[in-house]
């Protein structure tokens, strides 16, 4: 083998071995999951320091610093928001996603440009087989 190789594979190892090392750091302990009830019973306890809402999904985290992610369930809880604020519990919000420029463009004005053009492509290669089979009142139109 020669120096080249020799030299490629121990650079290899080394960036196989510093991923190896940096990924183990990075690791986050997975937050607990927690029911719906746990929830409320924990703000009602006092128990809960920061929530984030976002939609349907509650992730916060409790007095002691451990984590956790629960559902709401689809049903309105009007409740919810003056017990987290009486509680004194940080309350962050997402905002709603927003649709990409391209994403708008295929799903609005220029679908309705494409179609309108394959309608008219469609009815442009047809329309003289049209004409023939028409009475003669609707060729006198043409």
């Amino acid at each position: 083998m020669n120096d080249m190789m020799k030299n490629l594979l121990l650079w290899l190892a080394i960036a196989g071995m510093l991923i190896f090392v940096f990924s183990n750091f990075n690791q986050q302990t997975p937050a607990k999951q927690l029911t719906y009830s746990e929830f409320v019973s924990s703000v009602s306890s006092g128990d809960v320091k920061r929530v984030r809402i976002d939609g349907l999904i509650i992730s916060g985290e409790r007095a002691n610093g451990e984590k956790f992610d629960t559902v709401r369930p689809s049903i309105p809880d009007p409740e919810l928001m003056s017990d987290l604020l009486s509680k004194n519990v940080i309350v962050e919000g997402s905002a709603p996603e927003q649709q990409s420029v391209w994403m708008q463009l295929v799903g609005g004005k220029f679908s309705c440009g494409v179609n309108y053009h394959l309608v008219y492509v469609f009815y442009a290669s047809n329309a003289r087989r049209w004409r023939c089979r028409w009475s003669r009142w609707a060729n006198d139109l043409w």
